[in-house]
């Protein structure tokens, strides 16, 4: 299925195409026929929603869930680490970001460091891959898609860049995405930056890493790019 398969009226959410019944990559072939469930939560600490994927990983695996699952929500200030580290990238210390209430937490996803915050539209899909015969890049690219479309729905002209996974709006990273997958079962996620709270003063500097080696690349909101407000708003068009 390819974007112009799917007509988006710009600037109103209400005439999107809703389609969770999968999230494809637009050159793949490959989609899930079943409907998928998902559950909103306002805002919830992110290692409750770490653990909480686990046990719907398990209960997925072992068919007590019969659906693939999709977790919305919103966390409070932290600093996730993937794969690939990031620690080294960030330019304030971790005692400055402790006395400011913000974890740093080591996580199994791919990636980069990542912030995460009040204002940030997070999804978690709790995907059988395996079952469905996804393979993960596609996974990936499928994720990007959607950040693509819900952007494009709010008159927001993003794009994918080669050398970072995610979405961009020029220089600027709209929107993260770090998955993993354990038995077959995607967790982790995509973050969506619609109205981020980057209000308190160590992010003006601890921002700036966006990915490790691209001081430049600095993170941008939705709503800084196009008069959008609430991540409930951007929520309802994914």
């Amino acid at each position: 299925m390819s974007t112009s398969d799917s007509k988006i009226t710009l600037n109103n959410p209400h005439n999107a195409k809703k389609d969770r019944s999968s999230i494809r990559n637009p050159k793949s072939k490959i989609q899930n026929q079943k409907t998928w469930l998902s559950i909103d939560f306002d805002r919830i600490d992110y290692r409750e929603a770490w653990e909480l994927q686990g046990k719907l990983i398990m209960a997925r695996k072992e068919r007590i869930l019969q659906n693939d699952i999709v977790l919305f929500l919103e966390h409070p200030p932290v600093f996730t680490l993937g794969r690939r580290g990031g620690r080294e990238c960030m330019l304030v210390s971790e005692e400055f970001l402790e006395k400011a209430g913000v974890q740093v937490i080591q996580v199994e996803r791919g990636g980069n460091i990542t912030f995460h915050g009040p204002g940030q539209l997070v999804a978690y899909p709790i995907v059988d891959l395996q079952t469905a015969g996804i393979k993960v890049v596609d996974f990936v690219g499928g994720l990007e898609e959607v950040m693509l479309r819900t952007a494009e729905n709010w008159g927001i002209a993003a794009e994918r860049n080669p050398a970072n996974r995610g979405i961009w709006v020029g220089p600027h990273k709209m929107g993260s995405i770090g998955i993993a997958v354990r038995r077959g079962i995607s967790f982790h996620g995509l973050a969506l930056n619609v109205h981020t709270d980057l209000t308190p003063v160590f992010l003006d500097t601890a921002l700036r890493f966006a990915e490790c080696g691209h001081d430049h690349h600095a993170a941008r909101n939705g709503a800084q790019i196009f008069n959008a407000t609430g991540a409930c708003r951007f929520k309802k068009t994914i």
